[in-house]
């Protein structure tokens, strides 16, 4: 059921709380006007937007502040966007993720290292929408795995790694028009819903995992902004593997398309953030020997 919105002119505001102030009153009425949703229920309609496709959802329990910044941030630009039929890239329509734009610095993986860098986070709202767009059986045109299994991404293969600009995520909008997808975070849970015309059921199984190997041992990160003597866990360690998803996507007309999703993930180890290292207690001072005077 769509809403209209209430706007109002912040000129308009300033004034009616002057003349009000002036008057001695203690209420004013703040002048508004209706607006009307856009796109309309009936704009979605004509689009193609007539139906729930699937939902996805992630969490992100422990992230540090500027993670969740980065996640809040990326979710509210890809909330409420038509995708049209055709080629979909998750780089173009987040856009440029950068400090300007924005993003804060946080913990990211770049090869075998955790490092701080812009963005950190944005790969929880990659992953998430890839699994949204994987339930409603969209064609996957380019997604690539973590080196590693992340805690947040639970169960293990179907994350989505980005990194611009050399890893996207692509698939194909094949359905019969526009799609509309809706984000929300809320209580450490980040959801995405996807709207549109069902011409398909899809079921999928998995994860089957094999080639496990043990984590390796943890490692250690200074931190200087640390107390001393201070140690945060920071990544937490995980089983390298071969990970397997398998689906089926029957049309309407009957056609069947079957595919996988393949990740390799590396053996991790657990990091810490660790401050420097205490200072040195002072030697406790000589007794005073007996006799001696004051």
């Amino acid at each position: 059921m769509e809403k209209k919105g209430l706007a109002f002119d912040r000129e308009e505001a300033l004034k009616a709380f002057r003349e009000a102030r002036a008057q001695g009153k203690k209420r004013f009425l703040l002048p508004v006007r209706y607006t009307p949703p856009s796109p309309s229920l009936e704009d979605l309609y004509a689009l193609g937007v007539r139906e729930h496709l699937a939902t996805a959802e992630t969490g992100f329990w422990g992230s540090s502040p500027e993670r969740v910044h980065n996640i809040r941030l990326a979710a509210s630009r890809l909330d409420g966007l038509l995708v049209p039929p055709g080629p979909f890239s998750f780089n173009r329509a987040l856009g440029p993720i950068a400090l300007e734009a924005g993003f804060k610095e946080a913990y990211v993986i770049v090869g075998d290292r955790t490092e701080i860098g812009v963005g950190g986070g944005v790969c929880q709202v990659s992953t998430t929408l890839f699994r949204a767009f994987f339930f409603a059986g969209l064609p996957i045109l380019e997604r690539h795995a973590h080196s590693y299994q992340v805690a947040y991404y639970k169960p293990p293969g179907l994350d989505a790694a980005v990194i611009q600009p050399y890893k996207d995520l692509k698939v194909l909008n094949d359905t019969p028009g526009a799609l509309w997808i809706q984000a929300s975070v809320q209580e450490g849970r980040l959801r995405f819903h996807l709207f549109g015309t069902k011409d398909r059921e899809v079921a999928w199984e998995g994860p089957f995992i094999t080639d496990r190997k043990p984590p390796l041992p943890p490692r250690e990160i200074p931190d200087p902004t640390l107390p001393p003597g201070a140690r945060k866990q920071v990544d937490f360690a995980a089983e390298g593997a071969k990970v397997v998803v398998r689906r089926r996507v029957r049309y309407g007309d009957g056609r069947v398309r079957e595919d996988q999703v393949v990740s390799v993930y590396r053996p991790w180890g657990a990091v810490y953030l660790v401050g420097p290292s205490p200072a040195p207690e002072a030697p406790p001072a000589p007794p005073e020997e007996a006799g001696a005077a004051p």
